[in-house]
């Protein structure tokens, strides 16, 4: 009857196929180095003696989720070892479990660990994939918080920016208004009370700052409706783009007869949108629809609109 191979024999020559190993005398010894780190386990079923079986069982269980290590186990067959495979299922379960029934040839006891050591290799490589995934995981998130904390100092910085600018552009406007009104003033008191007195020339001169002044005082008011706008929340409602193109045109002398001619049909649509927005863009559009014609043509204007 052949004679079973010692531990110290199987060691040895797992050790001369490159395979480092540590013999332990009992399961209870094999649960402790385990726990320390271990590429597989080499368990003969006489070992599996049911008082040691709970620390296996938590040695296993307690693995993390990547890990799940390989345990080659060495049995007699028959009833004995099913007996013990039942026992050892039930208490320390485990999906990486190799078998190898006496009596073997050591070749085969060799390819068995190593293809054990192989299956937890790539466990480790998962371990590194899965800590990597983590790491990066958690750069992306600094760079996330970092972008964010960057965005909002860089959107109240903007918000501190715009509220000067609207703030520096309300008062410049008002302040402006002021020394405009009191051009219009003094020319128009001259053109009335000193018109006998002065030539045509003058009167000319007198005509021309007063249109200036009304000109610059227009484009103040601009100035003003948009920083209103800027500042104020935009209702939208319906609007009627005829009725407010025909009140534009009532309010600008220059957009009526005999400076131009501007033809707003009674079938435009209404649309939705902000009145005062609409009001400025439809002044300003009609503005420059009648300033840019050859010299001596009355300009002429017409208005349509379509559904889309």
């Amino acid at each position: 009857m052949r004679r079973r191979p010692s531990l110290r024999t199987i060691g040895r020559i797992l050790q001369q196929h490159g395979l480092s190993t540590e013999i332990c005398a009992d399961l209870w010894q094999l649960c402790e180095t385990a726990a320390l780190g271990v590429g597989a386990m080499l368990v003969a079923e006489e070992a599996l003696v049911n008082i040691a079986l709970p620390r296996l069982q938590r040695l296993l269980n307690e693995q993390p989720s990547w890990s799940d290590i390989p345990l080659v186990m060495i049995t007699s067959g028959g009833d004995a070892t099913q007996t013990s495979l039942r026992t050892f299922s039930t208490l320390a379960p485990t999906g990486n479990l190799t078998l190898l029934e006496r009596p073997f040839r050591m070749v085969t006891l060799v390819s068995a660990c190593q293809v054990a050591l192989r299956a937890r290799r790539r466990q480790y490589q998962v371990r590194e994939l899965l800590d990597q995934h983590r790491r990066d995981q958690a750069q992306l998130q600094a760079h996330a918080d970092e972008l964010e904390r960057r965005v909002e100092e860089r959107t109240a910085m903007l918000a501190e920016t715009i509220s000067e600018l609207e703030a520096f552009s309300y008062s410049v406007s008002h302040d402006l208004r002021a020394p405009l009104r009191t051009m219009q003033g003094y020319s128009y008191f001259l053109l009335e009370d000193a018109s006998a007195v002065l030539n045509d020339e003058c009167r000319g001169y007198l005509n021309r700052i007063a249109v200036a002044a009304a000109r610059l005082d227009a484009l103040v008011q601009d100035i003003l409706t948009y920083s209103r706008v800027t500042r104020a929340d935009i209702r939208v409602d319906a609007v009627n783009i005829g009725r407010l193109l025909n009140e534009i045109i009532a309010q600008y002398p220059e957009f009526q007869s005999p400076h131009a001619e501007i033809v707003v049909p009674a079938s435009l649509p209404r649309v939705r949108g902000h009145e005062g927005s609409l009001t400025q863009c439809c002044s300003n559009l009609l503005s420059n629809a009648i300033k840019f014609v050859p010299p001596g043509v009355t300009p002429s204007v017409v208005v349509r609109a379509e559904p889309r």
